[in-house]
């Protein structure tokens, strides 16, 4: 059996040359989150043979500094895609765990104030509060191990609210409405 290479195939890149394309679809495929698979795999085969053509007359650092800013590359993709009318799962997670973070921080910080008024206080006592579900509490003099103070939190069977709140949160970040191709800005059908 017999191969036979053929006079259109782009020659074999470097080591370097290789590296330098691939960061750079990397670097692009960051600058897209809302990019589909299908799409991102057509995209990236495009740029991957154009760049190796181009390279094999100017070199993979000029092929790529020819492409212009990455940044206005990854903008230019994006309207030409209409990546705007698509969900944004990436910036969802991060606002619900930015937000889950900061309710987590203050509760806690309220549990290690409500434990500093009792110390301050000269008041032993085992003190707690409800905030929406999840109780916060502040053990001063009260432990059954002597010497044993503590502050902290529980999440009790009441709280579910909170992950119905971070659901809400992250559905409307998502703007997870536009999966459904009826709910779509006009003509942005799949």
């Amino acid at each position: 059996m017999t191969v036979s290479s053929s006079p259109q195939a782009a020659p074999r890149l470097s080591l370097v040359d290789w590296w330098r394309r691939e960061w750079f679809l990397q670097s692009l495929s960051l600058r897209l989150p809302n990019i589909s698979q299908k799409d991102w795999r057509m995209l990236s085969r495009g740029l991957r043979t154009d760049l190796s053509d181009a390279a094999a007359h100017v070199g993979m650092r000029q092929a790529i500094d020819d492409l212009g800013p990455i940044d206005q590359l990854a903008i230019e993709y994006g309207k030409a895609l209409d990546l705007s009318s698509r969900p944004q799962w990436i910036t969802a997670s991060f606002v619900t765990l930015i937000v889950w973070a900061v309710g987590t921080i203050l509760l806690l910080t309220y549990a290690a104030g409500l434990y500093d008024g009792a110390v301050d206080g000269g008041i032993t006592a085992n003190i707690s509060r409800n905030v929406l579900g999840v109780t916060v509490f502040a053990n001063v003099g009260e432990s059954t191990l002597p010497g044993v103070d503590s502050f902290g939190m529980i999440i009790t069977p009441s709280a579910w609210i909170v992950p119905v709140f971070l659901l809400v949160l992250f559905l409307v970040s998502a703007r997870a409405w536009r999966t459904i191709p009826a709910l779509r800005p006009s003509g942005q059908e799949d």
